[in-house]
């Protein structure tokens, strides 16, 4: 009788243990432990500082609102700023002259006879020398020449203004046909001048100029 008593006391006590043992495992697992679905769904609903600062810093440009090529302007034009150097305008009229070296002033043509001296009529000119800067040198050019004949035909530079011969114009042709010559390198006087052919034949015969020009060359 005592035996089966302690017996009874003995599988009592197993079965208390057994289910405080079970009680204190359930309430570890529901405190310290959560189902890894409960993890996601709380992750979704709160996404973390870091998490949004990702998805920012990757996220695609849109390109229907600023295509690449708008894209790639604005990075170059950022990039830009700091390096633009200052734009200087430049004197239009004044880069002109300084390309141009060469200038022609055209006298005209004419046909004359005699073996005087005298003026050309159609072959007057203007020249101001203050219009251009640095006159290097100026050439008379002209075709001379006596259709039927073989006399000489000589042309020079007048100063109309003034009332002399331009030192060092002086050309000449001794044959019949046309040709163009051109005389050594002058100069003209400063300021505004009229100017006009001065021309003549050896032999009297009708004598042709054509396409007188002065040339001058610019520093």
């Amino acid at each position: 009788m005592n035996n089966l008593s302690l017996l009874k006391k003995i599988l009592l006590g197993s079965v208390v243990v057994f289910l405080v043992g079970n009680l204190l495992v359930l309430n570890y697992l529901s405190f310290f432990k959560k189902p890894e679905g409960e993890k996601i769904a709380l992750s979704q609903v709160s996404p973390t500082p870091t998490a949004l600062l990702a998805k920012e810093t990757t996220r695609e440009p849109n390109l229907s609102v600023c295509p690449q090529g708008c894209l790639d302007l604005i990075d170059t034009s950022v990039n830009e700023t700091d390096q633009a150097s200052p734009v200087v305008e430049l004197d239009k009229k004044e880069t002109v002259q300084n390309l141009v070296k060469e200038v022609f002033i055209p006298l005209g043509s004419g046909q004359f006879e005699g073996n005087d001296w005298q003026l050309l009529p159609g072959t007057t000119t203007t020249v101001n020398t203050s219009l251009y800067r640095g006159i290097k040198s100026v050439f008379l050019q002209a075709s001379l020449g006596i259709p039927n004949a073989s006399g000489k035909v000589e042309a020079r530079l007048y100063n109309l203004t003034d009332g002399y011969e331009v030192w060092g114009s002086h050309i000449e042709n001794q044959g019949g046909g046309l040709k163009m010559i051109s005389s050594s390198g002058f100069e003209l006087p400063k300021g505004e001048k009229n100017y006009q052919l001065r021309v003549r034949s050896s032999i009297g015969s009708p004598a042709l100029v054509g396409l007188a020009r002065l040339r001058i060359i610019l520093e």
